[in-house]
């Protein structure tokens, strides 16, 4: 009876651990590697952008709009990031919270013993 309970929990791991190498399908693979790509890409418009910030500084070149560049630059940028770290939607209604330690001080008071929870109205 015993080893049937070893058996059992061991199939029951096989399967757990081959259902976890079935997520990492092909097309997952892949999406994550497009995904490093992209982030490669938008750090490199970033660097390019830096290198503008210089070459302005420097003073305008004759036959090219420097900030038509670094305009475009942003935009391909800003919808790059909006891709990769979408925002999520807007945080709800927060209640402002006080910490004061009186939760704990209460605690002490009454002499609970570590480890044991204590409830409001206890």
């Amino acid at each position: 009876m015993r080893w049937a309970g070893v058996i059992l929990a061991l199939m029951l791991l096989e399967l757990a651990s081959s259902a976890a190498r079935a997520q990492d399908t092909p097309a997952t693979v892949r999406a994550e590697a497009a995904r490093l790509y992209l982030s490669q890409s938008l750090a490199s418009l970033e660097r390019a952008r830096a290198y503008a910030v210089q070459v302005a500084e420097l003073g305008a070149l004759d036959g090219f709009d420097l900030a038509r560049y670094m305009a475009e630059l942003d935009q391909v940028a800003r919808g790059l990031h909006r891709y990769l770290a979408p925002e999520g939607p807007a945080p709800g209604h927060a209640a402002p919270v006080t910490i004061t330690g009186q939760y704990l001080l209460d605690g002490l008071q009454r002499g609970t013993p570590p480890g044991r929870v204590i409830r409001p109205g206890d």
